[in-house]
């Protein structure tokens, strides 16, 4: 360390000339430094959260999504009277916040069935189901919807 010192005092023109050489290098990258304030620059790129986000981004075409699961602990899955009628409630409950685009805002209590018939077709929301065959002629409807499986 002690011969590091003396040499920069014993030469202390050439010690200027490396210093405002490596300060010339350091410079030269701060037009590549950037601020990147999102809350995904925080988050590892294997952490749940932005793994599912990204796989949302890929399968609906969404970006910053809100996603609300519903589990249930019975055999029947969510066709369930009762977990049917939660989403419903939390559909809209969902909608009625502020900033939210019910437009956008995708569930079994939003969207439709469509079935073809001799004239033509029918389209019809998939809850009305509930009312003419139970929970087991929604999950029939979806399981029938092409786009609706997988």
């Amino acid at each position: 360390m002690r011969m590091f010192i003396l040499t920069g005092i014993r030469y202390p023109k050439s010690t200027v000339l490396i210093g405002l050489l490596c300060l010339g290098l350091l410079a030269a990258g701060l037009g590549k430094v950037f601020k990147d304030t999102r809350a995904d620059a925080f988050l590892a790129p294997d952490n749940p959260a932005l793994v599912y986000k990204n796989k949302a981004r890929a399968l609906f075409g969404i970006s910053d999504p809100v996603v609300i699961a519903i589990e249930s602990q019975g055999d029947d899955g969510i066709y369930d009277g009762e977990v049917l009628a939660l989403v419903s409630t939390l559909t809209r409950a969902v909608n009625a916040l502020p900033n939210v685009n019910e437009d956008r805002t995708m569930s079994l209590a939003t969207e439709n069935n469509i079935v073809g018939n001799s004239s033509g077709m029918d389209v019809f929301p998939f809850m009305e189901l509930l009312e003419d065959g139970g929970p087991q002629a929604i999950r029939q409807a979806v399981q029938d919807f092409p786009l609706y499986n997988g």
